[in-house]
């Protein structure tokens, strides 16, 4: 019984080391799936769009030009508190859970 109930412990560490849970939503008009219209929001803590993604290594926050916002999460993880600036789009990736909740005021911006 013991054996067994410290394989489930360490079965459950393995997993919680290897998910990132993140905010998942986007405020552009027409977008069908996780639309939520307050996801251009700083300080975003809406519980209904937090997704568990057992596939990726960090969050991400994509802020373009025209004021929408896209969060969700990625395994093109340039660093943690990394964010880059294309034209008019803002991407920025963060390792934490639920790290992708404000608009890239505290990262370090770098233009590519």
């Amino acid at each position: 019984m013991k054996f067994l109930l410290a394989t489930v412990a360490l079965v459950a560490l393995i997993h919680q080391g290897t998910s990132i849970s993140c905010y998942e939503c986007d405020n552009t008009p027409g977008t069908p799936d996780q639309y939520d219209d307050n996801c251009g929001n700083p300080d975003y803590a809406n519980p209904d769009f937090i997704i568990e993604f057992g596939d990726a290594k960090c969050c991400t926050l994509i802020v373009w030009g025209n004021g929408d916002v896209v969060r969700s999460a990625t395994n093109d993880c340039e660093g943690d508190g990394q964010c880059n600036i294309y034209g008019t789009m803002t991407v920025c990736n963060c390792t934490g859970d639920l790290c992708n909740n404000d608009l890239c005021e505290t990262y370090d911006c770098i233009e590519s």
